[in-house]
């Protein structure tokens, strides 16, 4: 089967962004990994094992201490009246992806690590572009050339596969015809002034999933303040009922692999 095949016929997946854990991870169809935390060895175990991986990649935010911070332009950053936007919980800037030289820098990234021999990518950060504290016209135009910069992989990258995190609201109308599955990442189960949205959101999934043909992951991170015993029954309720993947996360994403969840036989 071709990696797309495999991703459409997965049962489980584990996304874990720290070091290593490669036998952990080979139990499961589809692993979601932190490419810096692993090896050619550990990559090569888990593909050997006959699971994909992903590797992580965020597409609109840099953390401020990452060397490709010197390589970007004040003007390739987002910005509001008091400087350049961050997320303040991770201390990223924001970038603004309407920038042709962060397009460039996210194509040689992708490129590397294909050559590395990734199965695809898991790209993360890009529903910023959905953020309601961004002007509308500049919410427009940035969902857009986030449309484009998946357009502009898929071209590139035909034979891989590229997962969208999020932007379940408006960007994954855009480009349902590019990736080849979208994640829910801390869905809002359970919160009644959410109910309305979520049944539009699990809808829109569900057309994803059975007239579009793409993989849907449902992902909850354990101990995540938020996240409740009602949250988790109703995810895995959604996932069960819709045939989603679905994965809780060990806290933080990276104090290990959750083996309670549902592994692959030997």
């Amino acid at each position: 089967m071709t990696r797309k095949e495999r991703l459409l016929a997965a049962k489980n997946f584990a996304l874990y962004y720290g070091q290593r854990k490669e036998k952990e991870l080979s139990r499961f169809d589809v692993a979601i990994v932190e490419p810096l935390g692993q090896t050619p060895d550990s990559l090569k175990t888990m593909q050997e094992a006959g699971t994909l991986v992903l590797g992580y990649l965020s597409v609109m935010e840099i953390n401020i201490a990452s060397p490709d911070v010197n390589l970007l332009q004040t003007e390739d950053l987002l910005a509001g009246p008091d400087g350049p936007l961050k997320n303040e919980e991770y201390g990223n800037w924001l970038v603004d992806l309407r920038s042709k030289r962060w397009e460039r820098m996210l194509n040689h990234k992708v490129g590397s690590l294909f050559f590395a021999g990734y199965d695809g990518l898991f790209l993360d950060t890009i529903a910023n572009v959905e953020m309601v504290t961004l002007p509308q016209d500049c919410r427009t135009e940035l969902i857009v050339a986030a449309a484009g910069i998946i357009a502009m992989l898929r071209k590139s990258f035909s034979e891989h596969i590229l997962i969208q995190n999020n932007g379940v609201e408006r960007l994954c109308l855009m480009t349902s015809k590019l990736i080849d599955g979208i994640c829910w990442e801390n869905p809002p189960f359970g919160r009644t002034e959410s109910a309305m949205w979520i049944k539009e959101v699990i809808k829109r999934l569900k057309w994803l999933r059975e007239e579009e043909k793409k993989a849907v992951f449902l992902l909850l991170q354990k101990d995540y303040a938020e996240i409740n015993d009602k949250r988790r029954w109703m995810a895995r309720e959604v996932a069960d009922k819709y045939d989603f993947l679905f994965y809780e996360a060990l806290q933080g994403y990276t104090a290990g692999v959750n083996l309670s969840a549902n592994i692959k036989s030997p």
